[in-house]
């Protein structure tokens, strides 16, 4: 016992003399601190005013460790590829400075505009920082709208949008030549306008209604200016009806001597229907239609014979006729692609 009561004593002893000492070492300042760094920006907002379509803003955002350890930058992320950000790479000391340099491009944005970059350090108070880089973009030469979407439409419906393209900083619009690209299921009308003194064109976009599915295509402008000699609006639009598709395009690679064969799913769950014929361009386009489920559900099965066509691309399409007196044809865009 008197053993074990002079143990506790002993260790009790050096446990006052450990907080007396710690206490004394606080009071006297010796504790060594965390080397830990802080980052303090000027700014980490930065408004550009207004801009023109297709320039380059350039900024600088400085900052400062005020802190006591290496600042790291690790990483700067954007929220889009419109900027491009450049910053320092090496550990910045106590007290020392460095800058993020940062690219915002105009392009086609329109309006008031506002991005986002974040500033990833080892500031543990900090680790993501936000920056922004923000303004009003005007035109150069206005396209409204610039993305002509028809959306969900039905089959064979007469439905017209209209596209408009007038000067806003450009002196006027002088158009070249006006065209389509996969265009067969739109069709277009251009005419001038003027609207509160200013000239331009207007396309009035109509869909043909011969396909089922989802279609895609563009319409190029091409204008004599060196600033902005070309104009691309796309279109698109998804034709609904009664008989279903699985697909509204074919496309097959290969090489030639393969035998590649892909199958159309033509089909109803509303109305009975038949397949009369499928009928496209090109003899070396082989089809086969397949009765699935009598009334209702077809396979088309497609192929190219390639014993007789050199490489490259075939563009063709298939033109199927139905016993169904509202949708009685549509068509089928093919593309085949031959390589050596």
């Amino acid at each position: 016992m008197r053993r074990s009561s002079r143990s506790i004593l002993i260790s009790m002893f050096l446990l006052l003399i450990f907080f007396a000492t710690s206490c004394e070492t606080e009071e006297k300042g010796l504790i060594v601190e965390e080397r830990i760094p802080r980052i303090k920006f000027s700014e980490t907002e930065f408004n550009f005013g207004e801009a023109d379509q297709k320039v380059s803003i350039e900024h600088i955002y400085k900052f400062k460790n005020i802190g006591t350890g290496p600042l790291l930058i690790k990483n700067v992320r954007s929220t889009c590829g419109c900027t491009v950000p450049k910053w320092p790479k090496e550990p910045i000391p106590p007290g020392g400075t460095g800058e993020i340099k940062v690219i915002f491009k105009t392009g086609t944005y329109l309006n008031k505009v506002k991005k986002t970059i974040h500033v990833i350090t080892n500031d543990p108070l900090k680790e993501n920082i936000p920056i922004t880089i923000a303004g009003f973009v005007r035109a150069y030469i206005v396209v409204r709208p610039t993305n002509l979407n028809f959306g969900k439409i039905p089959y064979a419906y007469p439905y017209k949008r209209k596209i408009r393209i007038f000067p806003d900083r450009a002196k006027a619009v002088i158009v070249k030549r006006v065209y389509g690209i996969n265009d067969s299921f739109f069709s277009f009308v251009q005419k001038d306008f003027v609207e509160k003194g200013r000239k331009g064109i207007e396309l009035e976009v109509s869909i043909k209604g011969n396909y089922i599915g989802r279609v895609n295509g563009k319409i190029i402008i091409e204008l004599d200016d060196k600033k902005m000699p070309k104009i691309t609006v796309p279109v698109s639009a998804d034709i609904k009806s009664d008989i279903n598709v699985n697909r509204s395009n074919i496309t097959i690679r290969q090489r030639r001597g393969d035998f590649r064969a892909q199958m159309l799913l033509v089909y109803s769950d509303k109305v009975k229907f038949s397949v009369k014929s499928v009928k496209v361009k090109n003899p070396n386009i082989k089809v086969k239609i397949s009765e699935l489920k009598k009334g209702s559900r077809y396979g088309i099965i497609v192929w190219l014979d390639t014993e007789n066509v050199k490489p490259g691309l075939i563009k063709d399409e298939l033109v199927i006729k139905t016993s169904h007196e509202k949708v009685s044809m549509f068509k089928i865009k093919l593309q085949f692609q031959v390589l050596k």
